[in-house]
């Protein structure tokens, strides 16, 4: 998505652009599809069965020698000739807040390339001002160096949603409720389990409950957590599901639970708001910098705390109305276009030399 607003946004401006790929094959060639607004655009794709960004893509910059370079992700090559302007991108530092939620190896290899990073880059971009805090707090980067600029949305129409579907959703006999995202440690999944159960053993609500719906592919943990899942009542794990069951399951009226234990910037939250669900988040690194006054808080690390704002969530009409049109005017913040903008002006400087 970044690529698709920024590559237009540098072609309206002049620049020329080229597009680094990595080939699986060093025999074939792949015919690369890109849409009309990157006509002009050159594709050149490196093929190297390991090592590409530290190794490859080190001697490409070497023979190329572009004005600038743009990382959107926190990787930079082990060689990068000094008049190369660089901009990456670094979306969080959760394997450093929530260490228990990675491997001893995941670790060691993200410290090693964000301090790369850091060393290297000319503009870090920080997709929030949590995340540039981190930054600066674990790597002594000083705060003049990172740049903030918030992602945008995930659907294509994100407020297309119906005054009148709000309305049938709010009186239906049942309130289902839906997690999106990798289950695993650090999105707090055995809590919510937990949370979940305490719900279900001491009914407190008058709305009937309905289900708990896990969306997405497992990460590390989360073979222990769709065991768990099993032995709960009302829960069903679907793993990766296509976009028209997850249109289905992310109905307006129902509740997202995302109490993650930390999140750079937290898609999922603007993604439930978009589609009129009423969000249930944690009151920890950016969600609340993303969320604003668009979702009902909750302690991560308490599960009584989880089940009570999920029941408030579930349970409570006049939050239920009063909250989904906040959270809607609250996306307007939060724009691919912007962002680009935002990228595009970080890395101008060197492309007017």
């Amino acid at each position: 998505m970044t690529l698709a607003a920024l590559v237009p946004r540098l072609l309206a401006d002049g620049h020329a652009v080229t597009l680094l790929y990595r080939r699986d094959s060093p025999f074939t060639r792949v015919q690369v599809d890109q849409p009309k607004s990157f006509a002009g655009v050159e594709t050149l794709g490196l093929y190297a069965p390991v090592l590409w960004t530290a190794v490859r893509l080190s001697i490409a910059l070497w023979w190329h020698r572009p004005d600038a370079l743009f990382l959107p992700a926190h990787s930079v090559p082990l060689y990068v000739p000094r008049s190369v302007r660089v901009v990456v991108v670094v979306h969080g530092l959760e394997y450093e807040t929530v260490p228990e939620g990675y491997s001893t190896l995941d670790r060691i290899l993200m410290r090693l390339f964000v301090r790369r990073a850091a060393e290297r880059a000319d503009r870090i971009v920080a997709v929030s001002q949590a995340t540039r805090t981190n930054l600066a707090q674990y790597y002594d980067i000083p705060e003049s160096k990172i740049i903030v600029s918030y992602e945008g949305l995930v659907t294509a129409d994100p407020t297309a949603v119906s005054e009148h579907t709000q309305e049938l959703s709010s009186v239906s006999a049942q309130v289902n409720s839906v997690f999106m995202g990798r289950l695993e440690v650090r999105k707090n999944v055995g809590r919510i389990l937990a949370a979940w159960r305490e719900i279900l053993n001491h009914p407190s609500i008058s709305k009937p409950t309905g289900e708990l719906h896990f969306l997405g592919r497992l990460g590390f943990g989360g073979e222990s957590f769709v065991q768990l899942a099993k032995n709960t009542p009302k829960t069903t794990v679907h793993g990766y599901v296509s976009e028209t069951k997850k249109q289905e399951l992310l109905a307006p009226g129902n509740v997202l639970i995302y109490p993650s234990l930390d999140e750079g910037f937290g898609l999922p939250v603007l993604e439930g708001a978009a589609r009129g669900l009423v969000v249930v988040t944690s009151l920890v690194g950016s969600l609340p910098e993303v969320a604003a006054q668009g979702a009902v808080f909750v302690n991560p690390y308490d599960v009584q705390s989880i089940a009570r704002g999920w029941q408030l969530a579930v349970d409570r009409e006049s939050l239920r109305t009063w909250l989904p049109p906040r959270a809607k005017d609250n996306l307007g913040r939060f724009s691919w276009g912007s962002h680009a903008t935002t990228i595009a002006e970080t890395l101008a400087p060197r492309l007017e030399d």
